[in-house]
């Protein structure tokens, strides 16, 4: 694949969509394709004297109309691009990638020129990635047309926890409350909000409900400003001006513009991060600061509220609401033990974000896709090629379910598959155990187990339940679903916040990763106590000693040969796996196509020599892995997946694909079509781009028509594991 990378002045700027680009550049190149930055002079800057190669650049159109796959091109260079683009006919698709909208920040005019600059913009390209759901909402809000796009959020500068949960807490003791400030001087990062809370904090006293002075000679807090002064010279120094006239020089640093290096030391000494921006695209620097451990304080506007949850691994606040920031840092300036708590949750949090890997590969995958279901760009006039850009708009599949969507919706298709003899004897095996018992569900996505055992009274009378994914808009949904759920199923439901539970113990202030629900029988039949905890988290990084593991549709994303061994570290001894839809091997559709061998073929194939993790015959391998690492083997069945539509006579009235099939399950078949895209896009080789496309549009018009048949076989497996 040939990208062009359209930015402005080049890759070598601090922010962090220009760190978002340069990694862009070196996942794909890694990848196979072949980048070609394009860097174009800003429109308020000098013009750029050469490029890249050293060759001296020509007007804007002639350096983009150029046979790419995929021009790629920086949304803040809007303003050089918008009356470009609807004249270029060679690449054969134009995909924006938005960090951050200008329009749509808090004290933008939405009637104003820059909302209709950028909305003319959008309506120029094919299609759109955007690095947060915030940014991807606002930008398919914007535009007047079907914009396909997809959100591929950005990864930390570790790809996890760069320190230890340990390192955190030890830190957490020190006496000063060390605060960083890690942003550009420019009004946009609200420096002067921050400084504000600090006075304010800086008044109080010891008196009721102000913090502890450390001990004589230490300053409650300090903070240290990082960022370059040189992007708003003026701004720089009123802000300087304020740090002196307040009398806040002793406390106050400046590093300015720093290496890498410096602002790694920055984060490893700090406690907290408060950067209470005006809006955010994404907020990459609070993720940042989260793989150190240390706390963010975030601005509330934004994309920042996608992995930074208030009160339990740092706090969103509202940009100009200084009292509540200088409360946050006064208690946490007196409250070491909750300081260290939040910062282990943040820790978590970085832990279980995606990696620049996996976005890239979301990324590519996506820009393949449009490739694959862009016409030739045709030879002639600018019209006919904006014309057939328009026209080919409707075949990109863009605003897809989310993983959220598509692990609710695929409920009643589990439903129907589980094997009914493998369930029971699971029943029967928790029934045998002492009670509490206590369940580890790890991959849980939005909650489906646990209301189908409820639902089916298949739990024993007293159980400990947690449920743990790394996917936060999983376990987001959970919390609203389950309650729900279970009340349908006879419970009476609490649901208790921020560490109220018996298992996290603590003041309403005390910051936990999971909310607890707590459900009774409303019957009174039994004095049974159903407790779940829901939490994001990776589940080979957590502690449990559980009588029982739940890996639902969960063990064919890893290798037998390591995750075994990953989950007996989570049972004690003789506990149970409970593996039900464990994907074995085969997939199929009706009606038949020729070309469904070969698709197949390819499919499983990506899942077995590319994707991270995993094997397409993940059910027979757990089969033969478990005897051989002392398991026994207790139940297994087949549990295949059939998704077909309703029977004639129950669409009546209905008048879309999605309604033709029960419930939501066209979303899933749906979610089986663009993964199986996205696998057949890595085998350029292997199968002919026409043919490709051809079978992919043949199956989505057969499940927009209601006509589609999806098969799949997938094994249940119960076993018990080694005990002393």
């Amino acid at each position: 694949m040939h990208v062009g990378l359209v930015v402005y002045g080049g890759l070598d700027r601090t922010s962090g969509g220009y760190r978002y680009d340069r990694k862009l550049r070196r996942v794909l190149e890694r990848r196979g394709a072949e980048v070609e930055v394009i860097a174009l002079s800003e429109p308020d800057s000098e013009p750029e004297t050469e490029t890249e190669t050293g060759v001296e650049p020509e007007p804007v159109r002639e350096r983009l109309d150029r046979p790419f796959d995929v021009l790629f091109q920086d949304e803040l260079c809007y303003p050089s691009l918008v009356d470009c683009n609807p004249a270029l006919e060679a690449p054969s698709t134009i995909v924006a990638l938005v960090h951050l909208l200008e329009s749509a920040a808090p004290d933008a005019d939405p009637g104003g020129e820059t909302a209709a600059l950028e909305r003319r913009y959008l309506e120029s390209v094919d299609a759109a990635v955007c690095t947060s759901a915030y940014t991807r909402d606002r930008t398919v809000d914007l535009v007047t047309t079907d914009l396909p796009t997809a959100v591929a959020p950005p990864a930390g500068r570790h790809e996890g926890a760069a320190v230890s949960a340990e390192t955190v807490r030890d830190r957490s003791t020190a006496p000063t409350l060390r605060i960083a400030f890690v942003g550009n001087l420019v009004p946009r990062k609200n420096l002067e909000t921050l400084l504000t809370a600090l006075e304010l904090a800086d008044d109080g006293d010891d008196g009721d409900g102000r913090p502890s002075k450390p001990p004589l000679g230490e300053p409650d807090w300090e903070l240290t400003v990082v960022g370059d002064p040189d992007a708003e010279p003026g701004y720089a120094r009123a802000i300087r001006e304020r740090v002196r006239s307040s009398g806040l020089e002793d406390r106050v640093s400046f590093c300015g513009r720093v290496e890498d290096e410096t602002l790694e030391t920055v984060l490893e000494r700090s406690h907290v991060l408060a950067v209470p921006s005006r809006y955010e695209g994404f907020g990459m620097v609070y993720l940042e600061a989260m793989e150190h451990g240390v706390v963010p304080i975030a601005s509330a506007v934004g994309g920042a509220s996608e992995f930074v949850a208030d009160g339990q691994n740092g706090f969103l606040v509202d940009p100009d609401d200084a009292e509540r920031i200088a409360t946050i840092i006064e208690r946490l300036t007196a409250d070491r033990k909750r300081l260290a708590t939040l910062g282990c949750a943040a820790l978590e949090t970085a832990a279980a974000h995606p990696t620049w890997d996996e976005t890239i590969g979301t990324v590519g995958s996506f820009l393949a896709r449009c490739v694959d279901d862009a016409s030739p760009s045709p030879v002639g006039s600018a019209e006919m090629s904006r014309e057939s850009r328009s026209n080919r708009r409707s075949t990109v599949t863009g605003d897809t379910p989310s993983m959220a969507d598509y692990l609710e919706a695929k409920r009643s298709v589990d439903d129907r598959a589980l094997n009914r003899r493998v369930l029971e004897r699971f029943s029967a095996e928790l029934a045998d155990r002492e009670e509490p018992v206590r369940l580890l569900e790890i991959g849980a996505g939005v909650g489906t187990m646990i209301g189908r055992l409820a639902e089916r009274d298949l739990l024993p009378d007293r159980v400990s339940y947690r449920a743990v994914d790394r996917n936060g808009d999983g376990i987001a949904r959970a919390r609203d679903r389950v309650p729900a759920w279970l009340e349908a199923a006879g419970y009476d439901v609490e649901v208790r916040e921020s560490g109220e539970s018996e298992c996290y113990a603590g003041t309403a202030d005390t910051a936990s990763t999971a909310t607890t629900i707590v459900a009774q029988p409303s019957d009174g039949r039994t004095d049974g106590r159903l407790e779940i905890d829901l939490e994001i988290a990776d589940a080979f990084d957590i502690d449990e000693a559980a009588d029982a593991v739940i890996a639902s549709a969960v063990l064919d994303l890893f290798d037998p040969e390591d995750a075994l061994p990953a989950i007996d570290e989570l049972l004690a001894d003789g506990g149970l796996l409970y593996a039900p839809i464990t994907f074995d091997g085969a997939t199929g559709f009706e009606p038949r196509d020729s070309r469904d061998e070969r698709v197949e073929q390819l499919y499983h194939q990506h899942m077995d020599e590319i994707r991270d993790g995993g094997t397409s015959r993940a059910g027979r391998a757990l089969l033969g892995q478990l005897p051989e690492r002392g398991w026994t083997v207790l139940e297994s069945g087949g549990s295949d997946w059939i998704v077909r539509p309703n029977a004639a006579g129950e669409n009546e009235g209905k008048n879309d694909g999605h309604a033709a099939y029960p419930g939501m399950e066209a979303i899933v078949v749906s979610h089986v079509l663009e993964t199986m895209a996205d696998a057949l896009a890595a085998f350029p080789d292997a199968l002919e781009p026409d043919e490709r496309r051809a079978w992919i549009e043949r199956r989505r018009r057969e499940l927009a028509d209601g006509e589609l048949v999806f098969v799949a076989h997938n094994l249940d497996v119960l076993a018990r594991a080694p005990g002393d």
